[in-house]
């Protein structure tokens, strides 16, 4: 996903939902309601997707496909229902369609996931912890990756987790779960390290977690491919 990392600001893709333009004779003209959604491709049975919408128009930037471990630019869509199609790029054979109801004003991720002919599409808010400790960051853990248990994360050593026993997503539309949403952790730099249900460690990736940033942690690919095989990413909202 770009080695799915370095997300524009949470803040800043929230500021340019309110376009408030202006004339000497007009004034500040109305907001338009928008929500924004940004879409990760961890899907392993193609090389790239095509994302399109009700219309079948693509939405993903200059009409470009959307690579495995690769996400796009955050993408405006004007609240309501609304159908997300996704393509498989070397056949043009529908994967996924999901129908999600956006809500004016709210920054989604969807994460288009799995190793079957059907893709799973997942959507979750990016909605910030209100008073969060400036001094903290907040993360969250999506297990995407296929033919793997559930796992456990640790920051530095495997002592204390940071999300445990977390199973493979399952589901497309959007989730709510308790696991969706950040939790407020300590802000430095860290080894990231995910092991299996056995707590034998699969994974390590060092990261610096910079206070009052929101962060996810995505566990992708499949772990019978060579070619798609697991990867550790981190998500800066």
């Amino acid at each position: 996903m770009k080695k799915v990392n370095n997300f524009i600001p949470f803040l800043f893709l929230l500021s340019i939902l309110f376009l408030t333009g202006c004339s000497k004779d007009d004034g500040p003209s109305p907001a338009i309601p928008q929500s924004i959604v940004q879409f990760v491709n961890a899907y392993t049975n193609t090389d790239a997707v095509f994302i399109t919408n009700d219309y079948g128009t693509i939405v993903t930037p200059d009409y470009r496909p959307l690579f495995f471990r690769n996400f796009t630019i955050p993408v405006l869509f004007y609240p309501g229902n609304r159908t997300i199609n996704v393509i498989n790029f070397s056949n043009e054979k529908l994967v996924s369609q999901t129908t999600i109801g956006l809500k004016d004003s709210t920054y989604y991720t969807s994460f288009v996931y799995g190793n079957t002919e059907k893709a799973n599409n997942l959507f979750v808010v990016n909605a910030p912890i209100k008073d969060l400790d400036k001094s903290k960051s907040a993360s969250r853990f999506m297990h995407l990756a296929s033919n793997l248990g559930p796992v456990n994360v640790y920051l530095n050593n495997t002592e204390t987790p940071l999300f445990t026993n977390r199973s493979a997503e399952t589901t497309s539309g959007l989730s709510e779960a308790p696991h969706t949403f950040f939790t407020a952790q300590t802000a430095g730099k860290f080894d990231i390290i995910v092991t299996n249900a056995s707590n034998e460690e699969i994974l390590k990736k060092e990261h610096v977690f910079e206070p009052n940033h929101y962060y996810s942690l995505i566990l992708v690919g499949d772990k019978d491919s060579e070619s798609k095989g697991l990867y550790l990413g981190v998500v800066k909202h």
